[in-house]
């Protein structure tokens, strides 16, 4: 439609929800270094983790 523009993600284009996305990857890192698992897996990559 000539009427329609479309952009990607904008909405997390805020400071607010770039420092929560920073805090939930330094939350998985985290918790992934202790316990071995993440708070928000993607079961695409499940193929990634070593399990040890």
């Amino acid at each position: 439609m000539d009427n329609v523009v479309l952009l990607p993600h904008a909405g997390s284009a805020t400071e607010e929800t770039r420092r929560a996305m920073g805090d939930l990857m330094v939350e998985n890192l985290v918790r992934m270094v202790r316990e071995g698992t993440v708070s928000t897996p993607v079961p695409e990559c499940a193929h990634l983790v070593t399990k040890g």
